[in-house]
């Protein structure tokens, strides 16, 4: 009797994972069959003129996507420039020195935008630069990627404070390489939470 249980189960459990595996495959295979289409077709369109071209009129042939490009690294740089320094002293105070009601306040709000969709940044760039400019810009782009870096750039910055603070070394070396390679911090080499090279307050000095 109990050879009968075990083997119906392992039945049910191959054909279970059977059945799985190929309602993967075909939920798949259309975006590879897209893809194969997208390559065979853009293959013999792809030329260096494409990159650096501007893009011709509808109907004309030829034109480029170097205004898509240049684009997205004007924008890159511009939400980089506003949004990482401002990030990483967030993230470092948060981590360092944030006590009480604000820094909660802060902590609770990076916390909370980290799960805010990216279709509602933009909708906030839209509201906060494009409409009362009157036309679209870099600069609202740049406004809206910012707000999705910097609660990303915040709470990655956060991890390394506790890690640091057991080492004796000064608060400014916390963030350095070599603070981090003579702590044997867990942020440092082999990640958050790992216990080979890391420090632990309950081990005994």
């Amino acid at each position: 009797m109990t050879g009968t249980i075990a083997f119906r189960r392992k039945a049910a459990d191959r054909v279970m994972t059977w059945v799985f595996v190929l309602c993967a495959l075909l939920v798949v295979l259309p975006l590879f069959l897209i893809l194969f289409d997208l390559v065979i077709k853009g293959a013999k369109e792809f030329r260096w003129t494409l990159l650096v071209d501007l893009p011709r009129p509808v109907g004309e042939p030829g034109g480029g996507i170097a205004n898509g490009i240049v684009g997205t690294i004007v924008v890159t740089l511009l939400a980089m420039a506003g949004s990482v320094p401002v990030s990483v002293m967030t993230g470092i105070y948060l981590a360092e020195y944030g006590r009480g009601k604000f820094a909660s306040a802060v902590r609770f709000a990076a916390d909370t935008m980290t799960g805010v969709p990216s279709i509602i940044m933009g909708i906030f760039g839209y509201i906060l630069l494009v409409l009362p400019m009157k036309r679209f810009s870099a600069w609202a782009g740049a406004a809206a990627l910012s707000m999705i870096f910097i609660p990303i750039v915040v709470r990655t910055r956060r991890c390394y404070g506790p890690c640091r603070r057991p080492c004796g070394r000064p608060p400014w070396r916390w963030g350095s390489r070599g603070g981090r390679r003579r702590c044997g911090s867990p942020c440092g080499r082999h990640g958050r939470g790992s216990s080979r090279g890391s420090f632990s307050p309950w081990r005994a000095s």
